[in-house]
């Protein structure tokens, strides 16, 4: 390289660094210039080289947040944070500093296809920390509780023996199931169905049908609830046996009370009828 070059391309470095301070820039002794977006600082120029170094004060701070959350997360802790992007198995939840991880699995307690069927971009959601990986500066998220549980919800509030109704959801050769809450389904068996030998679920139900059910188990450590439509035909053909056998007993009672009430009445009037022909029997005698 000649020394004519050399200084040409000084002199180029040189000129394209002014050009940037004075367009981009306001005039100062620390200079502000702009890396995309972000506006940045100057810390070094070599007029030889033309070579510049810079730091970006956003950027700092950022690191500086987001070492500081790292150091003092732990697991358990709630924050309210905001859904920044939706995947198909989950969702990235912003909590200030840094992003979490809110899996697919965590986001209900039902079953989901997919995140948009629950959550929106931009929404504000509860969640708190399942687990951190502070070296690798990875976040899961927990959404899902034991209060929000919904088969919790369900063992609170209703009880065997109780009568609800059912919405049915799905058809199979052994049974049908029902949910009875929302998120809690319980298996109607064939046997349980109808108290009339049926060799299909599906011959007297369909899927979205809705049936009173009666609770007959519940198995909270399966998650388990065994419901029964016979039951309820059996108690009401019960009752209805019981209602006509007391109506057959009230109607013989009250036909007996007519027949006595006769009887009573004809026997007060024999008497009276006596009462009267009694001085003239006496007469006739004397």
């Amino acid at each position: 390289i000649t020394q004519h070059e050399d200084n040409m391309r000084r002199l180029l470095a040189l000129i394209s660094v002014i050009l940037c301070l004075c367009l981009c820039l306001p005039a100062a002794a620390e200079s502000y210039y702009y890396a995309g977006s972000e506006p940045c600082l100057v810390s070094y120029y070599s007029a030889e080289t033309g070579q510049i170094s810079y730091y970006q004060p956003a950027t700092l701070a950022r690191k500086a947040a987001e070492e500081e959350f790292f150091a003092n997360v732990q697991e358990g802790d709630k924050f309210e944070g905001k859904v920044r992007a939706l995947m198909s198995y989950g969702a990235f939840i912003n909590l200030g500093p840094v992003d979490g991880m809110l899996h697919i699995s965590e986001l209900s307690w039902g079953r989901l296809k997919k995140p948009e069927e629950v959550l929106k971009e931009g929404e504000t959601i509860n969640v708190f920390i399942k687990a951190v990986d502070k070296e690798k500066k990875r976040i899961s998220l927990g959404y899902k509780t034991e209060e929000n549980d919904p088969w919790n919800i369900f063992k609170n509030n209703y009880n065997i023996g109780d009568v609800v109704d059912a919405t049915i959801v799905s058809i199979m050769p052994f049974g049908a199931f029902a949910e009875v809450y929302e998120d809690v389904d319980g298996l109607i068996h064939i046997s349980r169905i109808s108290s009339q030998r049926i060799n299909n679920p599906a011959e007297v139900l369909e899927v979205g049908q809705v049936v009173d059910v009666k609770i007959t188990e519940i198995d909270d450590e399966n998650r388990k609830l065994a419901l029964s439509i016979r039951a309820l035909k059996e108690a009401e053909e019960k009752a209805a046996r019981e209602a006509e056998r007391e109506a057959e007993m009230a109607a013989r009672a009250a036909e007996k009370a007519e027949r006595d009430a006769e009887r009573a009445a004809e026997e007060e009037r024999l008497a009276q009828e006596r009462a009267d022909m009694a001085p003239y029997i006496v007469g006739s005698i004397d």
